[in-house]
């Protein structure tokens, strides 16, 4: 039986049982009613009788005109009286109406004789007696009557309530259980299966599929199982499918090499992968929800200006859209990466936009590799050449500073040889010197023999940087060799006759525990000298105040290497001047003060000779930060 007939027979079961009560009680109602008017004429003539009686009394103790007169009103009332009249309607039910209707004849018909012998002059008070004790005894029968009448009804009334109450008792039970069955059957098999549908609703929407409605009926809620089992199925192969495309699509966006962003409408990001979470310091758990703005921060290289949102002009015009070349990215932690990247609009099935994706790589690494390649082949083409020149001058230049200084010993020398010379020439050397010193010849001599002995230095550089003049390698503690460097700075005649290298502030910031460095110690020394006079010098002639210095010195795990900083607050320089900073020759200086080999000699000792790696970070207004990463393992000879 399906569920709507269930209701439908429910409902016609207590329709009945009302209908019954209602019959019930409309039936109790009317015997009520009845028993109440019964009731209440049998009160009035109780009443009417006894006003009589009484009259009929007095009139036998004192008669007098008054009390004839009440007596004869009171028949005329009692005779009139519509109570009896309405009580003979009730001889049908009350077996003792009827002898109480003929004994009111009787009764009315003695008074008429009464009033008869009264009228007349002379009458026999024996009759008159008699007369009135035939009365009295009708009236005391009918008195009785009455009593066992009233009785009646009282017997008759209390019987209808208790069967009205019995009635209404019994259909109030027998709808109680009605309720009560109908009740037990909603909970069992109603409201149970529903609750067991919420409760598998629930579960799937938990994402638990497995649970499934027991179908045992042929009603509605078990067509409404059926079909819940057969969506649940659905939805579980649904689920799945989305599952198996959703770890595709994360397995593919986190094997692309590239940096992939998506944003909705408002640019706000929905998809981020590993490598751009990476690139940018943000998990997607945090950077979801954010504006793009936010977590992508695109600058350009050269003056550090912030890019304009480029994912905006892509959702206004629908376009792809390149970026310029140089673009710089700030991670979350601050550190720069030079990317190449490209926006697209992403477009709904309806064809409208949906939102716009950017991808950006890092090319930090190779920009450095090409920018040292290109470095490299200019050091290997100047080196090249430098050997070549150095290995043409250098043998004349020995045999003309050998020839100086020959020259000036033969001048100014004590030995017998000079002495002797001079006697036979007719003088002194005594008078040579003092001649050299007038005529300022000995000074011209000096500078020549100190020209030499530079240019000698320099050659001994260039041959250091073409890699002719090797260096013995040994571990030693870095933080000494850069501290070694400062103290030489400071010692430097050059240096120290224009700087005043107290008003310097020197930050040191060493990592404790560092590992020692193989390396050539007096070449290092050397890359760091040439790399504080650099800084030293740019800060004096910029007059920056308070010049202030800061050497770092850190273990980078992950390329393995010490890593030495060396950081200024000076001017700074542009992308341009960056980029040749290293070249042999370039300087920025003015013509006649330095070589411009300087920070050449540094890059080739680095890169060349220990292997390692050697970058400038630099923008104007900025200072300049020199990063030095030297292998902690020993470097391939």
């Amino acid at each position: 039986m399906t569920i709507r007939k269930k209701i439908t027979l429910f409902f016609i079961m207590v329709i009945v049982l009302v209908l019954l009560a209602l019959l019930v009680t409309i039936y109790n109602y009317r015997a009520f009613r009845i028993n109440r008017e019964l009731q209440d004429i049998i009160h009035q003539s109780i009443h009417e009788l006894d006003n009589t009686a009484l009259l009929l009394d007095e009139m036998l103790v004192s008669p007098n005109e008054r009390v004839r007169m009440q007596l004869r009103m009171q028949e005329d009332s009692f005779r009139s009286s519509q109570s009896f009249i309405r009580l003979s309607a009730y001889r049908d039910i009350f077996p003792l109406v009827q002898p109480l209707v003929e004994k009111r004849k009787d009764f009315l018909t003695l008074l008429e004789s009464f009033f008869l012998l009264l009228d007349r002059d002379e009458y026999e008070s024996a009759v008159l007696e008699q007369t009135a004790s035939m009365l009295f005894v009708i009236s005391h029968e009918m008195k009785t009557n009455m009593s066992v009448l009233h009785t009646q009804i009282q017997n008759r009334i209390a019987r209808d309530n208790l069967l009205f109450v019995s009635s209404a008792l019994v259909s109030l039970l027998a709808l109680t259980v009605l309720l009560l069955f109908n009740l037990i059957w909603i909970r069992r098999g109603f409201l149970s299966r529903i609750l067991r549908m919420d409760q598998l609703a629930g579960c799937i929407a938990h994402g638990d599929h497995c649970g499934v409605l027991p179908v045992d009926a042929d009603d509605e809620l078990s067509g409404l199982a059926r079909s819940f089992n057969v969506m649940n199925e659905a939805v579980h192969e649904q689920m799945e499918n989305l599952a198996a495309e959703r770890d595709k699509f994360s397995t593919i966006l986190a094997s692309i090499g590239d940096a992939v962003v998506a944003v909705d409408t408002e640019n706000r990001i929905m998809i981020m992968n590993p490598v751009a979470e990476r690139l940018t310091g943000w998990k997607f758990s945090e950077a979801g929800g954010h504006y793009i703005h936010e977590v992508v921060r695109l600058f350009t290289a050269g003056t550090r200006e912030p890019l304009k949102n480029p994912l905006q002009h892509v959702l206004d015009t629908g376009m792809p859209f390149e970026f310029p070349e140089h673009t710089v990215l700030i991670s979350r932690s601050g550190v720069e990466y030079l990317v190449q990247d490209s926006a697209s609009p992403v477009q709904s099935r309806s064809g409208t936009i949906a939102g716009a994706v950017l991808v950006f790589r890092d090319i930090t690494e190779q920009a450095q590799m090409q920018e040292a390649m290109a470095q490299n082949e200019k050091m290997m083409s100047v080196g090249g050449l430098a050997a070549g020149i150095v290995q043409e001058i250098q043998c004349p230049l020995s045999d003309l500073v050998r020839n100086i200084e020959s020259i000036e010993g033969r001048l100014l020398g004590t030995d017998e040889g000079n002495l002797s010379a001079a006697e036979k020439s007719g003088t002194t050397i005594e008078s040579v010197a003092d001649y050299l010193r007038e005529s300022g010849s000995h000074g011209l001599i000096a500078a020549i023999r100190d020209g030499a002995v530079w240019i000698m230095r320099i050659l001994d550089k260039m041959l250091m940087f073409t890699g002719m003049k090797s260096n013995s390698k040994e571990l030693v503690d870095i933080s000494m060799l850069l501290d070694n460097a400062v103290e030489l700075s400071r010692s430097d005649y050059e240096l120290k006759n224009t700087i005043d290298f107290r008003k310097i502030i020197l930050v040191r910031d060493y990592e404790k525990h560092m590992p020692q460095v193989l390396c050539d110690s007096s070449g290092m020394q050397q890359v760091f000298l040439n790399i504080l006079r650099n800084a030293f010098q740019v800060m004096y002639v910029a007059q920056t105040d308070p010049p202030r210095l800061l050497l770092r010195i850190s273990h980078d795990e992950e390329r393995r290497s010490a890593c030495i900083e060396i950081a200024d607050n000076g001017p700074g320089m542009d992308e341009g001047v960056r980029k040749r900073v290293f070249e042999p020759f370039y300087t920025t200086r003015e013509h006649g003060e330095g070589s411009g080999l300087g920070l050449s000699i540094a890059y080739f000792i680095v890169t060349d000779t220990h292997g390692g790696s050697i970058e400038v970070r630099s923008a104007p207004g900025a200072g300049t930060r020199f990063s030095i990463y030297l292998p902690v393992e020993p470097a391939e000879q």
